[in-house]
């Protein structure tokens, strides 16, 4: 499960009934990481293996 903070730019987008695409772009803009970005971000740091966050994501 992911949690996106929906800001005054989000909440309007919203409103507009965007596509999949069009919400991820914003919530990119605002600094949104998901939890396979992250997943790697740690990968990469040393703070997790690739085994773990297969485990936790169910693949990646």
């Amino acid at each position: 499960m992911e949690l996106l903070e929906i800001g005054d730019e989000m909440e309007e987008l919203i409103l507009k009934s965007p596509t999949e695409i069009e919400i991820k772009s914003a919530a990119k803009k605002t600094g949104f990481v998901s939890m396979e970005q992250d997943a790697a971000i740690k990968i990469i740091g040393g703070i997790t293996t690739i085994e773990e966050a297969e485990r936790v994501l169910g693949s990646f």
